[in-house]
């Protein structure tokens, strides 16, 4: 009689801490672990559906946004086939324009010229532009795709067309230590090869049609070609007369304007040389 009534007692203690338990946490009563073996253990979506992660606990306390999710950056999301050289090659293509925007970064920073920041604004005015024109046509993705964006016209074909276009036009007017014959022509090939393998490389992806790219190409031509003669028309021969403009921004930020020099190599390194012959004469 003790042994059953001790029993009993045992239940009634056990019934109690658990509706405690219950109260307390609001979640289902713990579990018995004299009988855990005849449990299987609960897989991951069971787990994150009963105890849910403080992310997915923080998207359900906001009404407003229970409905969004994480996207990818659209210039640093490649997926390619495992296994497959000529994809990994795409895929590393697909990455110029990233690196494209880090020299802008580095020539900003380290020549300050008031025509590199004019170029890099063309270049982010193209990025807007490729943006409200995605917005417009929404022409879907090819199939199998992992995007599911628009894709007309292309942002990398757009892009580096209209990199490609400004890079030779001004090549082909305003360098002069390019004189040499040869480099002239190899590096406007060069460039205008790298802005075809990136377009191309979107179309072996996956990421677009060859229209699409075609489109993107196109676009990037004809914005690369208009902001090149404008800076030829408007900019270069006003050059001055803008820093003089913003003259607290430019003496702050040492902007400077070096389009009347003929050739900006050879005049560097002859100022350099000039200063180091002057400080030694100097000392």
């Amino acid at each position: 009689k003790l042994k059953q009534q001790g029993v009993q007692v045992e239940g009634v203690v056990r019934a109690r801490l658990r509706a405690r338990f219950v109260a307390a946490r609001g979640d289902r009563p713990p579990h018995n672990h004299r009988h855990s073996h005849c449990h299987r253990r609960p897989c991951a979506a069971q787990a994150s559906a009963t105890h849910p992660s403080p992310s997915t606990t923080a998207a359900r306390a906001r009404p407003g946004r229970s409905h969004m999710g994480k996207v990818p950056f659209a210039l640093t999301f490649v997926r390619y086939e495992e296994g497959d050289s000529v994809g990994y090659a795409a895929a590393l293509l697909s990455l110029a324009p990233i690196f494209i925007i880090v020299a802008y970064a580095a020539l900003l920073v380290g020549r300050r010229e008031l025509h590199t920041c004019f170029l890099f604004a063309g270049q982010m005015a193209n990025l807007v532009l490729n943006s409200l024109l995605k917005r417009t046509f929404r022409s879907p993705r090819p199939l199998g795709s992992d995007r599911s964006d628009s894709g007309m016209p292309s942002d990398h074909a757009q892009f580096m067309a209209f990199w490609a276009v400004y890079i030779c036009l001004f090549l082909k007017r305003n360098v002069r230590f390019l004189s040499r014959p040869g480099w002239r022509a190899t590096l406007g090939a060069a460039v205008a090869t790298l802005a075809l393998l990136v377009a191309l490389s979107r179309v072996y992806l996956g990421y677009h049609t060859a229209e699409q790219v075609a489109a993107g190409l196109c676009i990037g031509a004809l914005s690369g070609s208009a902001w090149y003669h404008l800076y030829e028309a408007a900019l270069r021969p006003n050059a001055a007369r803008v820093l003089r403009s913003i003259r607290p921004l430019s003496s702050y930020l040492h902007l400077r304007d070096c389009s009347h020099l003929e050739d900006v190599v050879s005049w560097e390194a002859e100022s350099m040389a000039a200063d180091v012959r002057a400080r030694r004469s100097a000392d």
